[in-house]
C-alpha cells in the first residue's frame, strides 16, 4: 500500500521584499563559488525480496556512466556523486535497525574508478541493517547530487517489477542525464505545472492511476537551504469547472513544504489522481509552486497499475519529472539552469548594494557578451554592457539606472550574462539610496 504525507496548512507570505531578499542572499553568500552540478530526484519502492526470486517484488537501481574523454567529450578527473535517501514524508530513510541508510552515500565514477556503476537501493538498505521483521516495502524518494563535471555524467533510474513470475521483471526507465535539474537557486518566482489528465482506476482492478510528488530540495547536498515553499493544487473537470478533492473544492488547496524534521513542514507531499473521480472520471489539475523558494521544488509523476487478485499488487510502470510552464518569451526565467559554456562565473558586489553595483565575470575564452538586469517578474529593466570581450576576468559597473535613466526601486533583481554558448544568472539586492 502506498502511503501519503499531507500537511494542509495555508501559509500567507507577509515578509517585506527587502527582508526576503537579504534572507535569500544569506543562503547564497556573495563570493560563493559557482560550480557545475546537477540533481536527479526519483521515487523508489523496495521490499525484502528481489525480482529474481520473489513474485510481485519491486527493485530500484541507479545507473551511472562517466563519459569524460569519450566520443569527443572533454576529459576530466571523474565524478563523486552523493546519494541521499528519504522516506515518503521527506525524513531520512532508516533500515529495520533504525540506522540512516544514506546521508549521503558517495559513489565515484571515472578517473581511477570504473566508468560504469549500478547502485541497488535494496543492497544499500541491507548493508545498513536490512529490512527487519517488517514485510512492508520501503518507499520514498532519492536525490543524487552531482557537484562537479555534471555534464560528463549520464544518470538514469530504473524500476524493475515482477507481475508474479520471479526472474522476469519489467524494467521501467525513469530519467536520463538531460532531464536532471541544474543549479538550484533560491528565488521568489512562482512556477506553474499542468497535470493534463486526472483519469484513473476507481477500484482494485486492472487500470492506471498516478501519484504526483512535490519535493522541497533546499539544503539537500549542495542545493542552497531556503525557507520553504507552498504548493497550490487546483482541480478542474474536463470543462474547466472547479472540482473537489476528498469533498473539498480545490481552488486552491494549499500545502506547505519545508525542511521536515519534527514539527516542520514536510519535504515531500504526494497526491493520488483522481482523489475523487469527477462525473466523467476525467479532468485536469494545475499545480502552482509559490512561497519564498519555489525554484527548489521538484514535481514528479509516477504512473501505477493495479493488478487484481487475492492480494492486489501495485506495479510501477514509469516515472517522469514534470517541467513548469515556460515563461513568456519577453521575460527571463530567473529560476532556469545556467549554461556554463564560455562563462565561468558571475558575481555582483557589494550585495546588497546601496549605491553603484559592480558585476564581475570570468570567461574561459573570448566571446561576445550581453549583461542585462531583470526584475523578479523576469522583465528586462536595464542593459549593463555588451560587446566582444577577451578570455579572463572582467568587471562592469552599473549605476542602478534603467534605459530611461530613472533609478530603480529597492528590491531583488537578477543579472544575466550571455557569452557565446553559455549564460549565468545571479541575484542581487538593491537597498534604498
Amino acid at each position: 500500500m502506498i502511503r501519503f504525507a499531507h500537511a494542509v496548512a495555508p501559509s500567507p507570505r507577509s515578509s517585506a521584499l527587502f527582508v526576503l531578499g537579504v534572507a535569500l542572499l544569506l543562503g547564497t553568500p556573495a563570493g560563493a563559488p559557482i560550480v557545475d552540478r546537477a540533481v536527479l530526484k526519483s521515487f523508489f519502492q523496495e521490499g525484502p525480496g528481489r525480482t529474481t526470486n520473489q513474485p510481485y517484488a519491486t527493485d530500484t537501481d541507479i545507473l551511472l556512466t562517466y563519459i569524460g574523454g569519450l566520443a569527443g567529450t572533454a576529459s576530466g578527473s571523474g565524478v563523486t556523486s552523493a546519494l541521499y535517501l528519504y522516506d515518503s514524508s521527506g525524513e531520512p530513510l532508516t533500515s529495520g535497525t533504525g540506522a540512516v541508510v544514506c546521508a549521503p552515500c558517495l559513489f565515484e565514477t571515472g578517473g581511477s574508478s570504473p566508468r560504469r556503476r549500478t547502485i541497488s537501493i535494496e543492497d544499500l538498505i541491507v548493508a545498513h541493517g536490512g529490512f527487519g521483521t517488517s514485510t512492508n516495502p520501503r518507499q520514498g524518494f532519492m536525490v543524487l547530487d552531482v557537484p562537479n563535471e555534471a555534464d560528463r555524467l549520464a544518470a538514469e533510474v530504473r524500476i524493475g517489477t515482477t507481475h508474479g513470475t520471479p526472474g522476469q521483471p519489467t524494467v521501467c526507465p525513469i530519467k536520463t542525464r538531460p532531464e536532471l535539474k541544474d543549479v538550484f537557486q533560491n528565488g521568489d518566482i512562482p512556477e506553474s505545472y499542468v497535470i493534463p489528465t486526472l483519469g484513473g482506476a476507481t477500484e482494485w482492478n486492472v487500470g492506471d492511476w498516478a501519484i504526483f510528488n512535490a519535493t522541497y530540495m533546499g539544503g539537500i547536498g549542495s542545493v542552497p537551504a531556503g525557507t520553504g515553499a507552498t504548493v497550490e493544487l487546483y482541480l478542474f473537470d474536463e470543462n474547466g469547472a472547479p472540482t473537489s478533492s476528498q469533498g473539498t473544492v480545490c481552488a486552491p488547496c494549499t500545502y506547505e513544504l519545508g525542511n521536515g524534521g519534527g514539527s516542520g513542514s514536510p519535504r515531500n507531499i504526494a497526491f493520488r489522481f483522481p482523489p475523487i473521480p469527477t462525473a466523467s472520471g476525467q479532468g485536469f489539475a494545475v499545480l502552482r509552486v509559490a512561497g519564498s523558494d519555489p525554484s527548489s521544488v521538484l514535481i514528479e509523476g509516477t504512473d501505477v497499475d493495479s493488478i487484481p487478485g487475492p492480494f492486489p499488487t501495485l506495479v510501477i510502470t514509469g516515472s517522469h519529472t514534470i517541467a513548469p510552464l515556460p515563461p513568456p518569451e519577453t521575460t527571463l526565467d530567473v529560476s532556469g539552469p545556467d549554461r556554463p559554456g564560455a562563462v565561468l562565473a558571475l558575481q555582483g558586489s557589494p550585495n546588497p548594494a546601496s549605491r553603484e553595483l559592480t558585476l564581475a565575470f570570468d570567461l574561459a575564452r573570448a566571446a561576445t557578451v550581453d549583461l542585462e538586469m531583470f526584475d523578479t517578474a523576469g522583465r528586462l529593466v536595464a542593459t549593463v554592457g555588451s560587446g566582444a570581450r577577451a578570455a579572463g576576468h572582467h568587471e562592469l559597473r552599473w549605476n542602478r539606472r534603467n534605459a530611461t535613466g530613472s533609478a530603480l526601486e529597492a528590491g531583488v533583481y537578477y543579472a544575466r550574462l550571455r557569452a557565446g554558448d553559455g549564460s549565468r544568472i545571479t541575484r542581487v539586492v538593491l537597498l534604498p539610496e
